[in-house]
């Protein structure tokens, strides 16, 4: 578990880019909005329900009388801007009695810092920057696309495909991008079939591909070059350190499923072709 940083910055971060974890009618309308030269509010929330504004303003100690001052003062600049504020907020560790009283007159709504909130929400997000589940998905969410129909004739290769079918189903997402390869050891040449999981969904893909590492191939030639072109559509935005390549070959000896580890970086230099990233 993430331990909590102790900066206002930290905090500010929380609670405007995760706005739905504390209030779920809440979207952000500004961020750091200026109000006068050199003065700028903390976060101004949106009500989806009636679109009403909410001004937040906040504090990583004990809330005090100066910051009633201040955020009135957010409420009249932002009142000359036509920024017209329905709710002022403060939040804070904590407020005295005699603190609420003088809010309540001035009517500003006192809020608490939720840790075990920004706990959970620090955890996620390390993760996510990672790449890495904490915990693996253990259930697939939706499964998108079809396998193509591979070859008939084969010795016992629809029990092999089954078991690898099986396997992918089956097996937990252990990161938040999963590059699934399987092997056809199709007499006439042997090729690849390509699957993705990403955020507990499993996508597959109706193509053959010749070449599983793509450095000097085409899109369509490469497992790897069409995965990362995948991730550049959906996931580019991510902040993803790691990715892991699970490669099924149903003819291998022992372990049929070889899982290799990368950073994202490593992933590029050894699998896709330059002009692809």
């Amino acid at each position: 578990m993430s331990t909590i940083d102790e900066r206002e910055s930290f905090f500010e971060s929380m609670y405007a880019n995760h706005p739905e974890k504390f209030n779920p009618d809440w979207v952000i309308y500004s961020k750091q909005e200026w109000v006068a030269t050199n003065l700028r509010c903390d976060v101004i929330y949106k009500s989806k329900k009636d679109g009403t504004l909410h001004l937040v303003e906040i504090k990583r100690h004990e809330a005090d009388y100066p910051n009633i001052a201040q955020v009135m003062e957010y409420y009249a600049k932002l009142k000359m801007k036509n920024i017209n504020v329905h709710k002022v907020y403060i939040l804070a560790k904590g407020f005295s009695k005699e603190l609420k009283l003088a809010m309540e007159y001035c009517n500003i709504t006192p809020m608490k810092i939720n840790f075990e909130k920004i706990k959970e929400i620090s955890s996620f997000t390390d993760d996510e920057t990672e790449g890495i589940y904490s915990n693996p998905l253990t259930a697939i969410k939706n499964v998108v696309g079809d396998l193509p129909q591979v070859p008939i004739g084969i010795e016992s290769f629809d029990f092999m495909f089954e078991q690898y079918k099986d396997t992918l189903m089956s097996t937990p997402q252990s990161h938040y991008f999963e590059i699934w390869e399987f092997k056809v050891p199709n007499p006439g040449g042997q090729y690849y079939l390509l699957s993705i999981k990403h955020d507990g969904n499993l996508y597959h893909f109706n193509n053959k591909f010749d070449y599983m590492a793509g450095t000097k191939k085409n899109l369509s030639d490469s497992t790897r070059n069409f995965a990362w072109d995948f991730f550049k559509q959906h996931c580019l935005d991510k902040p993803y350190k790691n990715v892991i390549i699970r490669s099924y070959n149903p003819t291998r000896g022992g372990r049929k499923l070889e899982d290799t580890k990368l950073k994202i970086d490593e992933f590029l230099r050894g699998n896709v072709n330059p002009e692809l990233q």
